[in-house]
């Protein structure tokens, strides 16, 4: 009787080649486990921007506000700096004097949301409205109304200690 030789080398090659050896298990898993952290670095950093945006958008927000109820203001024919340096507190804002005339706000932690009246020394978010006399266009006496919203990211200033900041300018007419 003659054996087949071939056979039996074709069948032990295909019975070794069957699964996963132990190194090749590890290698994967190594492989998957830097994946993941490279995952939650990732992860993080959309954090931290998601709060960034959020914190942007609030002060974009406070502005505008702020902006449409002078523009109404100034619109209806009253002096936009007699109204608002008539309100207790002022709130025309001088940025050379320690931002004085400033609104401050902070975090409401207690609800999780919105925003509470804060101080000079403990705030958030800071609102300065500057009401100055505009260049004349063709004979036309303008106001130029500025909101500039300045907030902390958590807490912290830029790097060259400037808090952040959003600014809108408009020229009406009084």
């Amino acid at each position: 009787m003659r054996v087949n030789h071939n056979m039996r080398s074709q069948h032990s090659s295909s019975n070794s080649a069957a699964g996963f050896t132990l190194i090749e298990m590890l290698v994967a898993m190594v492989i998957v486990a830097i994946g993941m952290l490279g995952m939650a670095g990732m992860m993080a950093s959309v954090a931290r921007a998601s709060v960034f945006s959020k914190q942007m958008t609030n002060a974009a927000t406070m502005a505008n506000d702020k902006m449409e109820e002078a523009i109404s203001v100034a619109t209806a024919g009253s002096d936009l700096y007699a109204f608002y340096s008539g309100l207790i507190p002022n709130q025309i804002c001088d940025p050379t004097n320690s931002y004085s005339g400033a609104v401050y706000f902070k975090n409401d932690a207690t609800t999780g949301g919105g925003l509470i009246e804060g101080a000079a020394g403990d705030w958030d978010y800071r609102r300065c409205l500057e009401i100055q006399s505009a260049p004349a266009v063709s004979g036309i006496t303008l106001t130029r109304i500025s909101v500039k919203v300045q907030w902390l990211w958590n807490g912290k200033t830029k790097a060259n200690g400037e808090p952040y900041s959003i600014t809108l300018l408009r020229d009406v007419m009084p």
